[in-house]
């Protein structure tokens, strides 16, 4: 793939201009990021929406504390009191603002609660216009004629709940096709309904039972037509039924399922219910679980106030997360992101364009070769191809000089050649040291020494037509005998010196020589030309004989003489070591030599390796 020629020459407008679109860049990848997780990351935004809308001032807060001001002051002072006409005028204009001219409400069909609480107003009042229906329910002369207590008690048990009641619509799920599911927005506002009535007039209030019973009849429908399957949220589904099931059959014996020894001990601890509990409540029906919450019983035994924060704690939640998608004609889901994304495409689409013509003009080159420059900005123009647009933004940061990427990439390139390296290093020497000391355990040793032909020899192949062992030995020779010997003649003169003057010293002919006058100074004369004969023997002499040698006639008597003594040395030591098992020994030995060399040699590279690897702090 063609790499971004980057110019190094830029001028402060450029550079400016770099930085603004690699920011554009980056908000458009991360507006992709988010319409691709939207879905799955719904949830959260629907839990800090809904937390968000609890703890922020809105109209409708305002408009309910209103109208309990007004009870307030109905109770004290009476209906024909200043204050009481002051609060029916400010309800009358707040309640046509908010449920008919600036309504605040999310949903705006017939499945609303908007809806529902203009159709319960008009059902009350009997009027069908909805805005003279709210001003004449808020009017003195209404509450005077059909008595105002009764008309609250129906506000505050019929449209209250309505009015505080949260639903679960979020900006960007027109984007995707999504609405509230209505089937589950019914189920929490009967639950609302009759958490209405308990408040008001408690369990044995006449509106219970009947409110009960709808919530055991929705329960089964629930159930029975699966509300989450279209939205795919089949297990938020299953967890709903699994923590009513454990909330209502927790405290029976015998409910549970039949469970292992290691099953029973986590579910005493607690740890089964959390990590599987389609084990625990597995034989138990959801349709009962449902049943029995819902009933009377239930609400007396365990407390009415304690059933409904349970289920506003652990089960509403759920319910509300739940949604309708519509279907495309296409049969896929509604997805209007490609709008969304419309305007940045055609943006980057005219960028890339005036890049290219630049290109044309100043380097001559063709379309496909500025396109192919370019090649990351198409992730841009495609949405298909929207995951990869943090390619794009990861390279125009680079380009625009916010973020570089220069030490990273070294990092990573030296890394892996250096890691490569290691392995080719330990494996060769690894191999090595391993064929070495196989010969060596299986008696190649003894067949070099003692030259035991144990099976014919393969023919070598010289590539040069030199002995190399040979040629480095005589380098090495050269090295030794005419650069460093003569290099270190001084402090080699020096410290013998030291030792043999500490010799003489410990001598008791020295001790006797030094006491007569005429020839005390002669061991030290003697010392002096030791030392220096010493010197020159180790220092000088090689190096001349070396040079001799090169340049010397070759002598076939001293070649003779000297081959001679090599064989004769080499014949008396392969019969001394064919004695006994010395040289079994010596193999023995040898092998574990070279096996500690591997092991220490490996472990060494690799500690070296981590070392260099290893950011600087």
């Amino acid at each position: 793939m063609p790499q971004p020629v980057f110019s190094p020459k830029r001028s402060r407008l450029q550079l400016l201009g770099e930085r603004f679109m690699a920011t554009l860049v980056v908000v458009n990848t991360a507006l992709a990021i988010f319409d691709l997780s939207y879905l799955e990351t719904r949830d959260s935004y629907l839990w800090l929406d809904v937390n968000l809308q609890q703890v922020q001032p809105s109209r409708k807060k305002q408009y309910l504390a209103n109208v309990d001001a007004l009870q307030q002051v109905l109770k004290q002072e009476g209906l024909d009191s200043a204050k009481a006409k002051s609060l029916l005028q400010v309800i009358r204009q707040d309640s046509v603002r908010i449920f008919y001219d600036d309504p605040s409400f999310q949903v705006m069909n017939k499945n609303g609660t908007l809806h529902e609480i203009q159709l319960r107003f008009r059902q009350q009042v009997g009027i069908k216009e909805f805005n003279k229906a709210i001003e004449t329910f808020w009017s003195q002369e209404y509450l005077a004629k059909q008595g105002w207590q009764e008309q609250l008690e129906f506000f505050n048990l019929k449209v209250r709940y309505l009015v505080s009641m949260y639903e679960p619509v979020l900006g960007y799920d027109s984007v995707k096709g999504i609405e509230p599911f209505t089937d589950t927005e019914l189920y929490l506002r009967k639950v609302a309904e009759l958490r209405a009535n308990l408040e008001l007039h408690g369990l044995n209030a006449r509106g219970v039972n009947p409110l009960l019973a709808d919530l055991r009849n929705l329960s089964a429908k629930l159930i029975d037509n699966n509300y989450f399957e279209r939205s795919q949220r089949n297990g938020t589904f299953e967890e709903i039924k699994h923590r009513l099931k454990r909330h209502v059959f927790r405290n029976e014996h015998g409910n549970t399922s039949e469970l292992t020894p290691t099953l029973q001990l986590l579910d005493s601890i607690g740890v089964l219910d959390l990590l599987a509990p389609e084990l625990l409540w597995s034989n138990l029906s959801s349709t009962e679980a449902f049943k029995r919450f819902w009933s009377y019983p239930n609400f007396q035994s365990g407390g009415w106030q304690a059933e409904m924060d349970f289920f506003d704690r652990q089960i509403s939640f759920m319910l509300r997360s739940n949604y309708y998608r519509h279907v495309a004609v296409n049969n896929k889901p509604v997805d209007r992101y490609w709008l969304v994304d419309l305007p940045w495409a055609i943006l980057f689409g005219v960028e890339l364009l005036i890049r290219i013509i630049a290109m044309r003009r100043t380097e001559k080159i063709s379309v496909w070769s500025a396109l192919a420059r370019r090649w990351y900005d198409l992730f841009l123009l495609l949405p298909f191809l929207a995951p990869l647009r943090i390619i794009t933004a990861l390279i125009r940061l680079d380009r625009a000089d916010l973020i570089s990427f220069a030490k990273i990439r070294a990092f990573l390139r030296l890394g892996l050649v250096s890691s490569f390296a290691e392995e080719l290093t330990q494996t060769v020497v690894s191999r090595a040291i391993d064929r070495l000391q196989t010969s060596v355990v299986q008696g190649g040793l003894q067949r070099a020494l003692l030259k035991r032909e144990d099976k014919p020899k393969s023919t070598y192949v010289d590539l040069n037509a030199t002995n190399e062992i040979k040629a480095i030995a005589n380098r090495l020779i050269e090295i030794v005998t005419c650069r460093v010997l003569p290099e270190i003649k001084t402090d080699l003169e020096s410290w013998l010196d030291y030792q043999v003057d500490k010799a003489m010293h410990k001598s008791s002919l020295y001790q006797k020589i030094a006491r007569v006058p005429l020839l005390k100074r002669l061991p030290q004369r003697i010392k002096n030309n030791l030392v220096k004969q010493i010197v020159t023997l180790i220092s000088e002499n090689p190096q001349k004989s070396y040079l001799a040698s090169q340049v010397a006639v070759p002598d076939t008597v001293s070649e003779e003489l000297q081959k001679r003594l090599v064989e004769k040395f080499i014949g008396k030591l392969q019969l001394e070591l064919e004695q006994g098992n010395a040289l079994e020994e010596i193999e023995s030995l040898l092998g574990d030599l070279l096996e500690e060399i591997k092991i220490n040699y490996l472990n060494r590279t690799t500690d070296d390796s981590i070392k260099k690897l290893k950011p600087a702090p």
